[in-house]
């Protein structure tokens, strides 16, 4: 499907580009030098060629951390850039840096205040983001060469994941983890307050366009997850990535952001997110099978049972946890077989006493008991649901405020529903039971030689056992949705520009629910 660029809100104004207000400051500080020389007795002839390096002591203020003055080097103009409000996006480039050109980056400190969190109070730090152990570091620098420590961090000894640079940025008190081009196979939770930036060169330039990028591959859940961010957080300048293969029934996120209308904002600044598609449903599960007859019952009909219903379905629904696949029900279980009928009982009716006797009077009838009803077979068990499919969804934002600039937001098909089962063939009623024999004398001649003649009565056999009914076939799973981006919240992402694009929706088994797809969905 051909990309979609969403129109840029006009009530919302793109942010300012950081990289401007960067030339802005090296502009008004190499104006600056020559009087802050004077007031410092610097020679105003070191300061005179804006295309040198200088190397000028400033004072802590200046600087903009708790530490001692250390020297600061400062090139094409600009100075490094102090800021500490969340609201301020940092950039490492500027207009003469070429792709591979080493320079310090900008070092801004993470904000105290706001927490009560109190200054650091260690040895100084060095420019380039090196720290004596325990020290607040203003960088977090992260590379497919370094390693994870308790005290990576600095340029010399980077971290090697991007997550591990986060924690390593959150207990240093960093406001920027900025990670070197590569290939990172982890998946992110972010923390409020940092910039993650990629896009870097080894020599911790930022690179120019068409070199190498910084590329996240998520490995399990989304690849990117920010959770009830308490301040501003960018990502900016990566190539996002779910795995390329989901499981049976599991949805795939490129970024995946739940709060609340307070939390802090969220910006993906030139990020491309890619969501691969959504895993197909799984099959439904076993049935169980029908239960035999019972060994003995009360009389019955012994009509059979009847069959079960078939399962219902529904398409995929969303809440604060993502989408759930619409998976149909498990049909219900057969009837059960009913009883068979208890034989009858026979009579003899002309009994009398033998000769064995001698003169004695009439007895009783002999009579026989029927037989034992046959019980009823049970009910077959219903078939298992089908799973639903699950949704590729580049961007997913539940009541929380996220704003895109640029970049990319896309989304393949969502996965196809699976089947429901048949429901189990009902089992066979049990056969009636044998009645039993009476029988007696019915004539008798008592002289020499006796004889005499007996009659039998033979109780009836019970009638089997009605067999149980099938279970109901379990309803079909439904497609997985596509959706470029997901949103409940109450106002929509703010889109500047990102291209967009969506895959179709999974396809419902058996008539189940199609998934749902475009560049935008909602919940109300």
């Amino acid at each position: 499907m051909a990309p979609v660029r969403s129109p840029r809100p006009p009530s919302v104004g793109r942010p300012p580009d950081p990289r401007k207000r960067a030339r802005l400051a090296g502009l008004g500080l190499a104006a600056a030098l020559p009087a802050c020389g004077a007031i410092l007795g610097i020679d105003p002839g070191t300061l005179g060629d804006a295309g040198a390096d200088a190397s000028v002591p400033l004072p802590d203020a200046f600087i903009g951390r708790d530490v001692a003055a250390k020297d600061v080097t400062v090139r094409d103009g600009q100075a490094r850039d102090a800021r500490r409000g969340d609201d301020v996006r940092r950039s490492h480039s500027s207009d003469t840096s070429t792709a591979g050109e080493a320079r310090a980056p900008d070092a801004p400190t993470r904000p105290d205040a706001a927490d009560g969190a109190a200054p650091a109070t260690d040895a100084g730090v060095d420019v380039d983001g090196a720290s004596d152990a325990g020290m607040a570091l203003p960088v977090v620098f992260v590379s497919t060469s370094g390693s994870d420590t308790s005290s990576c961090g600095p340029q010399a000894t980077p971290c090697l994941t991007i997550q591990h640079g986060i924690e390593r940025a959150v207990a240093a008190r960093a406001s920027s983890v900025d990670v070197a081009a590569g290939t990172y196979g982890e998946s992110l939770t972010l923390s409020g307050g940092l910039t993650i930036q990629g896009g870097f060169t080894s020599a911790w330039a930022v690179m120019m366009d068409g070199g190498a990028p910084t590329m996240l591959e998520g490995q399990n859940g989304p690849a990117i997850t920010a959770k009830n961010l308490a301040q501003p957080t960018t990502v900016s300048k990566m190539v996002v990535a779910t795995k390329s293969v989901a499981d049976l029934g599991e949805t795939l996120y490129g970024v995946f952001v739940v709060g609340s209308p307070d939390s802090g904002t969220l910006t993906l600044d030139e990020v491309d997110v890619t969501a691969a598609a959504g895993g197909s449903g799984m099959a439904a599960d076993a049935v169980a099978p029908a239960t035999d007859a019972a060994a003995s019952c009360a009389p019955g009909s012994g009509a059979g049972g009847g069959g079960g219903t078939t399962g219902g379905t529904q398409a995929g629904t969303y809440g604060p946890s993502g989408f759930v696949p619409g998976t149909g029900s498990a049909g219900s279980p057969g009837g059960a077989g009913g009883n068979g009928a208890a034989g009858e009982s026979t009579c003899v009716t002309s009994c009398i006493v033998g000769c064995a006797l001698f003169c004695g009077t009439g007895i009783a009838n002999a009579c026989s008991d029927g037989g034992a009803p046959g019980c009823g077979g049970g009910g077959g068990g219903g078939g298992g649901g089908g799973g639903g499919g699950g949704a590729s969804i580049a961007l997913f934002v539940w009541n929380a405020p996220v704003v895109v600039n640029g970049g990319a937001l896309h989304a393949h098909a969502g996965g196809n529903g699976a089947p429901g089962a048949q429901g189990a063939q009902g089992a066979a009623g049990s056969p009636g039971g044998t009645g039993t024999t009476a029988s007696c004398v019915t004539s008798s001649n008592c002289s020499y030689p006796c004889t005499e003649s007996s009659s039998t009565a033979v109780g009836g056999t019970g009638t089997p056992g009605g067999p149980g009914g099938p279970g109901g076939t379990g309803g079909a799973g439904a497609g997985g949705d596509s959706y470029s981006v997901y949103y409940r919240s109450s106002s929509p992402p703010v889109l500047e520009s990102p291209v967009m694009t969506f895959g179709s929706g999974g396809v419902g088994a058996a008539g189940a629910p199609t998934g749902r797809s475009g560049t935008q969905g909602s919940s109300p």
